[in-house]
């Protein structure tokens, strides 16, 4: 089945003469916008536009679904999706497609405030910095997870969906308006807890020369509630729960490369690994791979080592094997075809 007939089965229409359907008296009022800034690589942005682009100018009808992941279809590369980062089960990778939650993320908060009929939306698995806690709607076909609401409005709507230069996106959405010019609806985001990791993770790769560190940020964890409040004329009349969202702390991690032939260099990188301070790290391999002295070795935060991915050079002490069921960051990932969860932690 092609996509356009898909969505006519669904009950949703695309619509590619924009102009002239906003003009039609069904669609005279706008029943709210909403906007968001992109950041991210120019991979990230092409994903970002291309998903706008596909969810731009459709009409729903009045009690008729719309499903992001039907809408969007699958992000492939002959889709015109490019690689970007994604989150896949707490870590950044790369996949194609990756950013896309901020398009699905965007149209949720403009539905909130249509007060149009969610059915089915997911919070991300680390938190993203584009919106609020538990103001996100991630995506991911191959997991299940979809952004799903139905018309309730008793007439057509037409979703605009719009990116601009200087890097935003915006969902407005028309309809015909029938709430009390007196009534004002906005959404409050409550952390409920919060959960700073506290500790640095370090892996070393066998596969990376020394001089090579790849760093993820920490993710700090939350739950979060998010409220609609409805004013009349000025006076609160109802607050209610929407959604509770709960995201997981990762902690800062770096993967540090020890390949060398050089076993005092070797030495010398193992000795600011076992720091386990990345910033120390970081710059011991900056010094080694310039050439130069390292700085003063820092005191263990632990007292540990962490674990080497492969044999160790000639002449340095045997290595150890790398975590199981760990993806270090900086090493090759492979690129999953699907959809593989959700927008980057960005």
């Amino acid at each position: 089945m092609s996509r356009f007939v898909a969505l006519i089965s669904a009950g949703v229409l695309l619509l590619s003469t924009k102009d002239f359907y906003l003009s039609a008296p069904l669609f005279i009022d706008i029943l709210s916008t909403y906007t968001t800034p992109v950041s991210g690589t120019d991979n990230c942005v092409t994903n970002i536009k291309l998903a706008a682009e596909k969810c731009d100018g459709i009409i729903i009808p009045s009690g008729s679904v719309f499903s992001f992941n039907d809408t969007v279809g699958e992000q492939t590369a002959s889709a015109g999706f490019k690689t970007a980062d994604a989150i896949y089960n707490g870590e950044i990778i790369q996949a194609y497609g990756g950013g896309i939650c901020q398009v699905s993320t965007t149209l949720y908060n403009a539905v909130l405030l249509s007060e149009l009929d969610v059915t089915e939306r997911h919070n991300h698995s680390m938190i993203v910095t584009y919106v609020d806690p538990s103001a996100d709607a991630a995506i991911a076909e191959s997991a299940g997870k979809d952004f799903r609401f139905i018309n309730n409005t008793g007439a057509p709507i037409y979703i605009e969906g719009v990116t601009t230069d200087d890097k935003h996106i915006t969902f407005t959405i028309y309809g015909q308006e029938n709430r009390d010019s007196g009534r004002k609806i906005r959404y409050e985001s409550e952390v409920v807890s919060k959960t700073v990791p506290s500790a640095e993770v370090v892996y070393t790769s066998t596969s990376m020369p020394v001089g090579s560190v790849s760093v993820q940020s920490a993710h700090i964890g939350y739950t979060a509630n998010l409220w609609k409040v409805v004013t009349e004329n000025g006076v609160e009349v109802s607050r209610d729960k929407v959604n509770s969202s709960s995201y997981k702390a990762a902690p800062r991690t770096a993967t540090v490369g020890v390949s060398t032939a050089d076993p005092v260099v070797y030495e010398q990188m193992m000795a600011a690994i076992a720091t386990n301070n990345i910033d120390h790290i970081k710059g011991v391999a900056a010094a080694l791979a310039a050439g130069q002295a390292p700085p003063a070795a820092e005191a263990p935060v632990d007292g540990t080592v962490p674990p080497v991915d492969g044999a160790a050079p000639p002449a340095a002490p045997p290595a150890e094997a790398v975590p199981p069921a760990e993806q270090p960051a900086g090493e090759a990932v492979p690129v999953p075809e699907a959809p593989v969860d959700e927008a980057p932690a960005q």
